[in-house]
């Protein structure tokens, strides 16, 4: 979808900046839906770095998806 419709402009990087509303909204259903009532429900601390990890992982990976659609790639095969 990227390389089909954005292909060439800059506005094709605004996703990278748009992801944070997402997770916030996200965040907030997910914690309103689905409350932790009982103790044992709570996940081990590990869990935290690994999301925090992923969060700041996630908008390079949308860089990176946005660059690789852009490049032209053709063969001079036959």
């Amino acid at each position: 979808m990227t390389k089909k419709y954005l292909i060439g402009k800059k506005s094709m990087y605004f996703t990278t900046i748009l992801w944070f509303p997402y997770l916030v909204l996200f965040i907030n259903l997910f914690a309103a839906w689905s409350p932790i009532t009982e103790a044992a429900d709570k996940p081990v601390p590990v869990t935290g770095l690994i999301i925090i990890g992923a969060m700041i992982i996630y908008p390079f990976y949308i860089v990176m998806i946005n660059i690789i659609s852009s490049i032209n790639f053709k063969s001079d095969a036959g």
